[in-house]
C-alpha cells in the first residue's frame, strides 16, 4: 500500500517534469519563429 502511494507521487512527478518540458520546448519553438519573422 505504501509501495502504491510512492508509486503514484513518482509517476506525478515525472508527469510534470514531462509537460514543463514540452511546454518550455513550446515556447522556445514560439519564439524561434517570431524571431524569423522580425
Amino acid at each position: 500500500m505504501v509501495f502504491l502511494e510512492f508509486l503514484l507521487e513518482f509517476y506525478e512527478k515525472i508527469i510534470v517534469s514531462i509537460v514543463t518540458l514540452l511546454y518550455l520546448i513550446f515556447l522556445i519553438y514560439q519564439n524561434r519563429d517570431y524571431f524569423k519573422r522580425g
